[in-house]
């Protein structure tokens, strides 16, 4: 198995690609996160579904420049669970939770 440079040393993927620490401390696997066409479809979708616009400030977010924000961090990248905002607003947001 590939090893990433993340420095996590067991604190996240365990320096395995693939892998990352969900919310509630346990290890989720690539799958549930989802694959890349996935989130892509989801992104494009949610776009569609806010008007093109940030869910975090209302202005305008060109699809190429915006970010899927999850509601739920161990949750999937599914409709319900994600919003699409601007890569300033998505730093923000997660400041605020203390991941930034």
């Amino acid at each position: 198995m590939a090893r990433c440079n993340r420095g996590c040393a067991g604190f996240g993927c365990a320096g395995r690609i693939g892998a990352g620490l969900g919310a509630d401390g346990r290890v989720i696997s690539y799958d549930e996160r989802s694959k890349p066409a996935i989130r892509k479809a989801v992104k494009e979708a949610k776009w569609k579904e806010q008007n093109g616009l940030c869910a975090e400030c209302g202005l305008d977010l060109p699809l190429a420049y915006s970010e899927l924000d999850r509601r739920e961090a161990a949750g999937s990248y599914t409709l319900q669970n994600t919003e699409l905002v601007h890569p300033k607003c998505h730093h923000a947001r997660e400041a605020v939770k203390g991941y930034a």
